[in-house]
């Protein structure tokens, strides 16, 4: 530090300061004086009583002597240009406290250096994030986080357990809770963040017991995330707010880039999607905003895939599977969650979609796995339904269609409503007594009217459809009818009936495919 910082931060703890300062030198280092010195060494400054003034040797340009006077100074003596670097230090305290803060000052200054000169060295060899925040934490010795704007953590290091309900949260979901998300609003912490430009020191509300710096990350004067440092391990130092302010600036230049820009939009979609499945995203407002922090515009017709991932334990194969589906059509947004990958499509062009979806499925068949597709919608805040449909539809599909790698859920919704009714009623009672006949008769017999009944009636009894489905002549599947009204009296002209009867087959396919609620 130069002698004319230290003379400005004395005066700032209310030193009265008379100061000839000849050459405004850079002080390494701080010396007691003593009696008779006759040596000074460079860049070195000097503390004493003032009884040494008269008896002082000359000295270099480049040193400085600070001569401690209780409780006044004389008003004949004053600083002579001919004498050097004088600094008349006017204070109660004795000469060894003034010493000690004056030590204080310039170590303050000297980690300051230290860390600028550490945190200049990430940008000069191209560190990451982590290697920044793990910088941050060798030079403020107290635990220290980065969070993007959606609150999850990015990175963090401590090499102790912190006794904080917050920290704890973040740390062990690896983003904030909405209970914390909601006290962090009520108490404007990030409006405190945002309105200045320097780190602020917060000490109530969810750090009234343990302190902490937030600062904010920002790039082209947009907000990218912030930094927290609890006063933990030992009290905050005079420079820990500037070091805070120095991590962030550097974060910051390396957010700048291309590469890392769109790996951060990439990760706040992700936390936004995640978001939304679990209920912290409400308001209109709220997503809005987000979405305008993710550069995301999304289409009003949206559907969602979910991919089984419940047999791969490789982390590694799940991020290769995701940069492949982003490879078909980089407009997917894919997240692993629950043991599946789950993606929004946008429909955009009807031909553009197709292609995605056989390229998707395509891609599924090469790789041995299976998806369920969700009915479309428009509003993101309903998200969580239609994923709900797209695990439903994957549920549905490996048990009923196995050779089908992408089950749509339109195809099961009565599946899904009798699955689920099936906990609270028996399904049997509301069945059809004809086809639960027809399907009896057909097992003790070796006969197939139950199938052609259920085929005739899907395609909405047209006899040469059913046929070809069945790969049977239309006058077989005539043959088969006129048995069933005459062996089991089943009526196919009603109409109220033949809803009955298909509804019966559907709960049969439920029954018939062993799915059983734990009750």
């Amino acid at each position: 530090m130069k002698v004319s910082e230290l003379i400005e931060k004395l005066r700032k703890e209310d030193f009265r300061i008379e100061s000839m300062i000849s050459d405004n030198h850079n002080i390494i280092r701080v010396r007691f004086l003593v009696n008779n010195q006759k040596e000074f060494e460079s860049n070195t400054l000097y503390v004493g009583g003032s009884d040494l003034y008269p008896t002082l040797a000359p000295i270099h340009a480049d040193a400085s002597i600070a001569l401690v006077f209780n409780p006044e100074l004389p008003k004949e003596w004053k600083p002579n240009r001919e004498e050097g670097n004088l600094i008349f230090v006017i204070s109660e305290n004795s000469i060894f406290e003034v010493f000690n803060q004056i030590q204080d000052i310039h170590q303050d200054s000297s980690k300051l250096l230290d860390g600028s000169a550490s945190l200049l060295e990430c940008i000069i060899r191209g560190k990451e994030v982590r290697e920044v925040i793990e910088t941050g934490y060798d030079i403020l010795n107290n635990p220290i986080m980065l969070m993007d704007t959606s609150y999850k953590v990015l990175s963090y290091k401590t090499d102790t357990t912190v006794e904080d309900e917050v920290w704890a949260d973040l740390i062990t979901r690896g983003y904030s809770s909405y209970k914390y998300v909601t006290k962090f609003k009520y108490e404007r912490i990030i409006e405190k963040v945002l309105l200045n430009e320097d780190p602020v020191i917060l000490d109530t509300g969810v750090a009234e017991k343990i302190r902490r710096i937030i600062g904010k990350i920002q790039v082209n004067d947009k907000c990218m995330g912030y930094l927290a440092v609890l006063e933990y391990k030992q009290p905050f130092q005079g420079h820990d707010v500037k070091i805070a302010k120095l991590i962030c600036e550097v974060i910051s230049s390396i957010m700048k880039e291309d590469k890392w820009q769109k790996n951060a939009r990439g990760l706040m979609w992700e936390n936004l999607i995640q978001d939304l499945l679990e209920g912290r995203v409400t308001e209109e407002s709220e997503l809005s905003d987000r979405l305008k922090s993710c550069e995301w515009i999304p289409d009003q017709n949206l559907s969602m895939v979910s991919v089984d991932m419940s047999r791969f334990n490789d982390p590694s194969f799940i991020d290769y599977f995701r940069v492949q589906i982003h490879r078909l059509a980089p407009q997917f947004r894919s997240i692993y969650y629950n043991d599946a990958v789950s993606i929004i499509i946008e429909a955009g062009k009807t031909d553009a979609y197709k292609n995605n979806i056989s390229s998707l499925i395509s891609f599924l068949k090469d790789n041995g796995l299976y998806a369920g597709c969700s009915n479309r919608f428009s509003d993101l805040r309903e998200i969580d339904r239609y994923y709900k449909q797209s695990r439903r539809a994957l549920f549905f599909g490996r048990l009923m269609e196995p050779a089908k790698r992408m089950a749509a859920y339109q195809n099961y919704i009565l599946h899904d409503l009798i699955y689920d009714a099936s906990l609270y009623l028996n399904p049997k009672n509301f069945c059809h007594e004809g086809v639960l006949k027809l399907h009896e008769y057909d097992q003790l017999n070796g006969t197939d009217y139950y199938q052609t009944l259920s085929v005739y009636l899907k395609v909405n009894k047209n006899v040469i459809a059913a046929s070809e489905t069945l790969f049977i002549h239309r006058n077989t599947v005539n043959y088969r009818l006129e048995k069933i009204k005459e062996i089991f009296g089943i009526n196919l002209k009603e109409s109220e009936e033949t809803i009955h009867m298909l509804m019966t087959f559907k709960v049969m396919e439920v029954m018939l495919s062993g799915i059983k609620h734990d009750r």
